[in-house]
């Protein structure tokens, strides 16, 4: 999501972080039947939806489409307290204590990084000036990286009955069967599968 020349702000990790607390545990989780369901996002850009346990392959995938639409609406109705708590909920990962091995591999990354103390204190108050404008933002740049079919995947670890219902649902999916599991995984059948277990992928 970050384009050449542009940097990632704290801001954006408080909206991606409420992506995974809202909008994911309600419509894949209690709704869907998933087991759990989230949105990861990194300081280089990079962004990856996940669930697991789901029984609702197609709807899960199109929850996560309708992600930029559910930020806006949210943006549009957040009150103050509504965003102190996305705010309060960074900032209580981002202040978590660490046992001393953890403690050291973190410093190791920020080095390597080469983040100082003023990167340090810049995010964090780029965290605390976050406003329901900056869900917007934020949605308006999800979207179109979702609409681009450059860079993004499907990832999926389940049974071929699994596969082949979501193909009837979806054919746009185009899936790809690819059994990683089986020791005979060279000899495949016309669809690459050999057992129950395979990582279809699109």
């Amino acid at each position: 999501m970050a384009s050449s020349g542009s940097s990632l702000r704290g801001q954006d990790f408080v909206v991606a972080a409420s992506i995974s607390t809202h909008h994911l545990w309600k419509k894949v989780r209690e709704i869907g039947g998933a087991y759990g369901a989230g949105f990861v996002f990194d300081a280089s850009g990079l962004f990856c939806f996940t669930s697991f346990r789901d029984p609702q392959l197609v709807k899960t995938l199109r929850a996560y489409k309708e992600t930029p639409a559910f930020l806006r609406k949210w943006a549009a109705s957040m009150t103050e307290s509504d965003v102190r708590r996305a705010i309060i909920a960074v900032l209580r990962d981002l202040d978590a204590p660490l046992p001393s091995d953890q403690k050291g591999t973190k410093s190791l990354w920020q080095l390597i990084a080469r983040q100082t103390e003023a990167h340090r204190r810049q995010f964090r108050k780029e965290i605390l000036s976050t406003t329901p404008a900056d869900f917007v933002s934020f949605a308006e740049r999800l979207e179109e990286a979702l609409l681009s079919e450059q860079g993004q995947h499907v990832a999926v670890v389940g049974s071929e009955d699994a596969c082949n219902e979501a193909e009837k649902s979806d054919p746009s999916l185009s899936l790809k069967v690819i059994d990683v599991f089986n020791e005979n995984a060279s000899k495949t059948n016309s669809r690459g599968m050999q057992n129950d277990t395979q990582v279809i992928s699109a």
